[in-house]
């Protein structure tokens, strides 16, 4: 079912009726509660700080309402990975990891009938994981090269990361979650990104991440 799911979202692209595409891409959204059992917890929480990250930025409302909908799909390309690799207790095998940074690309195909509604925002579902410094995935894009976006969802994506519980690690606090972010800003993330997110409140934060 979830294959015939995949195979529908990325033939939606040639359909006269947007909507229609979108729906079926939203019926992935849905579905990867049941593929990954982290992933669709994992971006709903980053959908909310990526929201409240927007917010503190002063990004109009516009392209707030397109970043919210680009941070709810920027794993959605991890459907075509297998639950047995996402689901891996410990760390990835470098094959098993090969394949879990073709997800960006992924994603980026099966939101495709979205991306024109979504404009620049829609890049953040394939450059979430590129680094500041050029060292990330899946291009190596560096600086102001990476998108807006991609960006803004790279700090929001490694916070929720790091402050989340996993059958694997326990969960970083906020306020140690927040120096590892200032510790890595120039290298893997924007230091004015990071700069905008540690100014929000720490009882804002609380309050989101619960």
């Amino acid at each position: 079912s979830l294959e015939e799911r995949v195979r529908k979202a990325r033939e939606a692209g040639e359909e006269d009726d947007p909507t229609q595409a979108a729906v079926r891409i939203l019926e992935l959204v849905a579905t990867l509660n049941a593929h990954d059992r982290q992933t669709r917890g994992h971006s709903e929480r980053v959908r909310v700080l990526t929201d409240l990250l927007a917010a503190a930025m002063k990004l109009p409302r516009a392209d707030r309402d397109r970043l919210r909908w680009a941070a709810l799909l920027h794993d959605i390309g991890k459907l075509e990975v297998s639950t047995e690799i996402l689901n891996k207790p410990g760390k990835p095998e470098p094959h098993e990891w090969e394949a879990l940074k073709r997800h960006p690309e992924a994603g980026a195909r099966l939101a495709r009938p979205l991306l024109p509604w979504l404009g620049e925002w829609g890049s953040a579902i394939s450059e979430h994981h590129e680094r500041f410094d050029g060292d990330g995935y899946p291009t190596g894009r560096s600086g102001m090269g990476i998108s807006r976006g991609g960006r803004i969802l790279a700090v929001c994506d490694s916070f929720e990361t790091m402050t989340a519980s996993r059958s694997y690690k326990k969960p970083m606090g906020i306020a140690a979650a927040r120096r590892e972010l200032t510790r890595c800003a120039g290298g893997q993330f924007d230091p004015d990104v990071v700069r905008t997110f540690i100014a929000v409140s720490l009882g804002r934060l609380w309050w989101k991440v619960g």
